[in-house]
């Protein structure tokens, strides 16, 4: 019992020390490319074009959530930029008197 309770406070300790997991742009956008590049390779490289074309369908199908959440990501980064330069835009005037 005092094992298992010293056990249970180390996995603790180790949890707290693990760094944040997530889905970065820059992650998202080489995963999926890396996807592309070697489904183009099957359909180059294989002989039976409609086998190809079925991996490609199914993994293109299998990865949409990712798409979907690399296109989420990329679109609140440029909502966001837009509203930063509007901001810039708003507080510093051409004739600079602001």
């Amino acid at each position: 019992m005092k094992y298992q309770r010293a056990s249970w406070e180390t996995e603790k300790e180790g949890d707290e020390e693990e760094p944040v997991r997530g889905l970065d742009i820059k992650t998202l956008r080489e995963c999926l490319s890396d996807i592309e590049k070697a489904l183009e390779s099957l359909k180059d490289s294989d002989p039976n074009p409609a086998r190809s074309s079925k991996v490609a369908h199914d993994v293109e199908k299998s990865v949409k959530i990712y798409q979907e959440t690399y296109d989420e990501k990329t679109k609140k980064n440029q909502t966001v930029l837009h509203l930063l330069i509007f901001q810039v835009s708003q507080t510093c005037c051409p004739c600079h008197t602001c």
